[in-house]
C-alpha cells in the first residue's frame, strides 16, 4: 500500500546561495536541506521511512515512492 505524503519546498537564500527546505505536515520532524530541488527530495525521501519507523516502533520502516503532480502552484509576485 502506498501513501501519499505531501512536500512543501521553500527556497530561501543566504549570501547569495540559494538553497532549498522540504517539510511536510504529514510527517512529524522532516526537514530536509539542500542545494536543489532534486537533492532536497532525495534527502526527504531517505528521511521519511526513518520518521515513519519513529512513529510507530512495531511496523517497519516503509519505502517510498515520488509521484509528481500533474499541477503545482507557483506564488507569483506582480508589483
Amino acid at each position: 500500500m502506498q501513501n501519499q505524503i505531501n512536500l512543501t519546498i521553500e527556497r530561501f537564500q543566504e549570501n547569495g546561495q540559494d538553497y532549498y527546505v522540504a517539510t511536510s505536515p504529514d510527517i512529524q520532524g522532516l526537514v530536509a536541506e539542500a542545494d536543489t530541488i532534486d537533492n532536497v527530495i532525495d534527502i526527504a525521501k531517505d528521511l521519511i521511512p526513518i520518521l515513519l519507523e519513529l512513529e510507530t516502533d512495531d511496523k517497519p520502516a516503509s519505502s517510498v515512492t515520488l509521484t509528481t503532480a500533474n499541477q503545482f502552484q507557483i506564488p507569483l509576485l506582480v508589483s
